[in-house]
């Protein structure tokens, strides 16, 4: 399985959306576009717990057709 979060699920307008193959990865990335994209967002035990409600788990990516 993949897992993916999207900010809009968190209602954000912000178009950020991420899928990676494992959630410890998925959090690396989230915790990187936080600083980037959210600065104004608190890092906090409570923000974390909610991130982590929206992650979901999809089907992995198939394979990149070639060119």
């Amino acid at each position: 399985m993949a897992y993916r979060i999207s900010c809009v699920d968190a209602g954000s307008s912000c178009p950020g959306s991420f899928t990676t193959e494992t959630e410890d990865e998925l959090m690396k990335i989230v915790d990187l576009h936080q600083k980037v994209a959210h600065p104004e967002i608190t890092q906090s035990q409570e923000t974390w717990a909610f991130v982590k409600t929206l992650v979901r788990e999809v089907a992995p990516p198939g394979p990149k057709a070639a060119v």
